[in-house]
């Protein structure tokens, strides 16, 4: 198979996109500092890569690079191997684009044998085929580090057979030696850090390997530091853990300050374990929105329940989500939730406060935004 981070599909576009003119490296060595032809170079691969924009604005959110980032996904961490085959092909039937995986859950080589299946039979169409999916995974906290880091993309780029991965983030800021399920004993280099990984992810996304990074589980000092003190180019996505009783308010600000999507997971992992009160919220909303109106005939349609509340919380407030599902009714549910909504006086109920968010917008005043991050 073809090392190089460019494809011979995509050499031929290239080729004619930049009118066959420049005499110009294709390899995207990553010995060698890139220079602004080669930075041009990987814009208009990014261009050519990214899914096409969906006449719903709303199904979509353009992170400053332009890259379209689904608002749904397909969450996978937790599902087991034996069943990730059968849902991934489900999932795709069903129109999901967006797979959020990562190094740790094992799972990046079984979406490549499914994504690659006709690839070498048909080129053509798996081309177009590729880009209507949007690879998201991540580097596990045993591998930070500068040299750490880019052997990990280069293994998830090998085990995706692909030529490009569409998002790629920081799993966590650092390895917790007190939690067993991270198990730090593996740790590649002791003296690794999440500051050394970030300018690895920077180098790999100015070569093209990636379209977007990002950090996931960083808190606003984190975040802040990277804008203030490491970062070249801002993270093009945050995904956090946040729920009903841990929304995450802080770094969502952050998020929408500085132009970050914000994509929170395991947003319903605590259902019912919430207080009752905010329990009685959830089932009270439920109950609205399954009326006998014409939305609630579309939310009875959809299986509303208090998990689709709080997801359509979040994704009504401006979040992309990435709920996991094994159920094809679970994988559907989740795609519907376009075709219902919820009122200014439920998002509050649930805890959002939109004065208090523009208001804290407006006072905050960012130095950097991620606007330029092509001028690598």
């Amino acid at each position: 198979e073809d090392d190089d981070n460019v494809g011979e599909a995509e050499r031929r576009a290239l080729a004619a996109d930049l009118g066959g003119g420049t005499s110009i490296s294709l390899s995207g060595s990553t010995g060698a500092a890139t220079t602004t032809a080669e930075v041009s170079i990987f814009r208009v691969l990014r261009d050519m890569r990214r899914m096409t924009p969906h006449p719903n604005n709303a199904l979509q959110q353009i992170l400053p690079n332009g890259v379209g980032l689904p608002r749904i996904g397909l969450g996978t961490g937790g599902i087991s191997l034996e069943d990730s085959e059968r849902v991934f092909i489900d999932a795709m039937e069903m129109g999901y684009q967006l797979f959020d995986l990562a190094r740790e859950y094992g799972n990046e080589h079984i979406l490549g044998h499914i994504a690659n299946y006709n690839r070498y039979h048909q080129p053509e169409e798996w081309r177009r085929f590729r880009q209507q999916l949007f690879y998201e995974t991540k580097v596990w906290p045993t591998y930070l580090g500068f040299g750490p880091t880019i052997h990990e993309v280069l293994v998830s780029l090998g085990d995706l057979r692909t030529h490009y991965i569409d998002l790629y983030l920081l799993h966590w800021p650092s390895c917790d030696t007190s939690i067993d399920w991270m198990h730090c004993h593996d740790t590649m280099d002791p003296q690794g850090t999440w500051q050394q990984s970030w300018k690895a992810l920077e180098k790999m996304y100015a070569e093209g390997y990636l379209q977007a990074i990002g950090v996931s589980n960083f808190d606003v000092t984190l975040l802040q530091q990277l804008k203030d003190k490491v970062g070249t180019i801002l993270p093009h996505v945050v995904q956090n853990y946040a729920s009903m009783d841990h929304p995450d308010t802080e770094v969502r600000l952050w998020c929408s300050v500085h132009g970050t999507a914000y994509q929170p997971y395991a947003t319903i992992r605590n259902v019912r374990h919430l207080h009752a009160d905010d329990r009685r919220v959830l089932q009270s909303i439920v109950r609205r929105v399954t009326d006998t109106d014409e939305a609630g005939a579309a939310a009875r349609a959809a299986n509303v329940n208090e998990h689709a509340v709080l997801l359509r919380y979040f994704l009504q407030t401006g979040a992309c989500i990435i709920p996991r599902a094994t159920q094809v009714s679970h994988l559907q549910a989740n795609l519907q939730l376009w075709s219902w909504g919820l009122t200014e006086t439920e998002l509050a109920s649930l805890g959002w406060d939109e004065n208090r968010f523009h208001e804290m917008h407006q006072q905050a005043s960012p130095t950097t935004s991620n606007d330029n991050d092509d001028d690598l």
